[in-house]
């Protein structure tokens, strides 16, 4: 794998040397450095982009949680730290770009998929959307009326399936990283799969009723509000707090067919995108822009299945990766392209 580095107008300034196995290659906002994750020997490396000089790896200052393939490593960039985690454990460690560990959250208990960051970070790195979800297995032994609960072997029926989306506030001082209480959850709901229900998500370890959430950061005289939505089978919701982390309000969107989505992203209070699948049926992939009374104000069916949809920390401008282009759209124009020879380049 190479890394390119492209100017506005989508042309190559330069191309870096092959990469060891990087499952994750993250560029830090001034251009300087990366952060990218060698799976092979699970570690860390922070090196400078145009001369691959290594500042220093994770796997020398050993943290105490231990990271693997079916872990998550993500840059917050407006803090300064990186989140490192084990899914399996639950457990995440904050390391600031220095090398140094800063603090670590225990028994988050969640599954995930492997490479899936169950963590949303604002745009400031102050707020934290986490997601977790926990599956309670059940064996019925009807010859003695015994229920047992115990992972199935033979693919027997799950009781209950619970997702909890956390919000966590950070408080970290970067001119103090070592004081205490940096971070902490403000609040969290639990939603639950009754029993006999069949949620779309069907994984052994993930299934569930949320099927996306996102985290906008609203920012207002220095403060900032985070909002949180909330895809199921049945509802689109957006919960709003104030800059203390309390639950403010909790509203529905009208939109149509919210059984055919399978991604949302908060663009404002007031707006939100969804990506519809291709369906059986017929249906056709979409991106959509709607607005608080489920009106669509702006949608786009792309020629190739879409690999990421991307954002500037501020979500003004809009990245969609397919399987062979990369187009940019400017959100504050409702999905203007822009500009026209990134199209044409990436294709």
């Amino acid at each position: 794998m190479k890394l390119l580095t492209l100017d506005d107008a989508g042309k190559k300034i330069r191309e870096t040397e092959p990469l060891e196995d990087s499952n994750w290659v993250w560029l830090s906002p001034d251009g300087k450095f990366l952060l990218r994750w060698v799976n092979s020997i699970k570690s860390l490396v922070k090196e400078e982009l145009g001369t691959g000089k290594k500042f220093w790896e994770l796997s020398k200052i050993q943290p105490a949680i231990s990271t693997s393939s079916d872990g998550f490593v993500q840059p917050i960039w407006g803090i300064n730290c990186v989140l490192v985690s084990d899914c399996s454990s639950g457990n995440i460690e904050a390391i600031d770009l220095q090398g140094r560990r800063l603090w670590r959250l225990k028994n988050m208990k969640w599954e995930c998929l492997p490479g899936i960051s169950p963590v949303i970070p604002s745009s400031s790195g102050v707020w934290l959307a986490v997601g977790t979800a926990q599956v309670t297995y059940h064996q019925l032994a009807a010859d003695r009326g015994i229920e047992y609960f115990s992972v199935p072997i033979d693919g027997s029926d799950y009781s209950v399936v619970a997702d909890t989306i956390k919000l966590m506030h950070i408080r970290m001082s970067l001119d103090n990283p070592g004081e205490q209480d940096q971070a902490n959850i403000v609040w969290q709901r639990t939603i639950a799969t009754e029993v006999g229900s069949e949620p779309r998500r069907m994984n052994p370890y993930t299934d569930g009723n949320v099927l996306s959430m996102d985290l906008f950061e609203l920012r207002k005289q220095d403060k900032s509000f985070p909002i949180v939505a909330i895809l199921t089978d049945t509802a689109l919701t957006t919960l709003s707090f104030n800059n203390s982390g309390n639950l403010k309000e909790e509203s529905s969107w009208p939109v149509s067919n919210v059984a055919g989505i399978d991604k949302v992203w908060l663009l404002s209070e007031n707006r939100i995108l969804v990506k519809r699948p291709n369906t059986t049926s017929g249906q056709r992939q979409a991106l959509q822009i709607i607005d608080r009374t489920g009106t669509v104000l702006w949608e786009m069916k792309p020629p190739d299945p879409i690999q990421s949809v991307g954002f500037d920390p501020q979500r003004r401008y809009m990245i969609v990766s397919m399987s062979h282009a990369v187009w940019c759209y400017d959100l504050t124009k409702l999905g203007t392209p822009v500009p026209a020879d990134v199209q044409d380049n990436a294709n």
